[in-house]
């Protein structure tokens, strides 16, 4: 048998420009773009979900208020990244059940609030 085997070259960490959110075990993670273009300062983020659509929505305030989760801003080397606890959230909508290994999805403005799209209806 005889296997053509190409070497994998690995070119460094992918970081997209747009901004995007990533589903973990524990909450959310928004890379940097969407720090710096939508979060910059807020302390807290308020969560909606659309089961037909299969949206979450995402409302950040600048203070915390009786719904929100608490938004924590931190540097990954010279960049700012955020990531929010949620988990009673993620578990609730069955957030991992429907988006399966997909774990970044853009975000998009909508409303006065940012959704992020994980598949199903349009």
């Amino acid at each position: 048998m005889t296997l053509k085997l190409k070497k994998f070259e690995r070119t460094g960490s992918i970081i997209t420009k747009e901004p995007t959110v990533s589903f973990t075990a524990k909450g959310l993670r928004f890379n940097v773009a969407s720090t710096a273009k939508y979060i910059k300062d807020a302390k807290g983020v308020e969560l909606f979900f659309d089961d037909d659509a299969k949206v979450v929505g995402f409302q950040f305030f600048n203070k915390i208020t009786k719904d929100s989760f608490k938004v924590n801003t931190y540097r990954q080397g010279k960049s700012p990244l955020t990531a929010v606890s949620c988990t009673q959230f993620i578990e609730s909508n069955k957030i991992h059940s429907i988006i399966g290994n997909t774990k970044q999805f853009l975000l998009e403005e909508y409303e006065g609030m940012l959704i992020a799209k994980l598949g199903g209806a349009e």
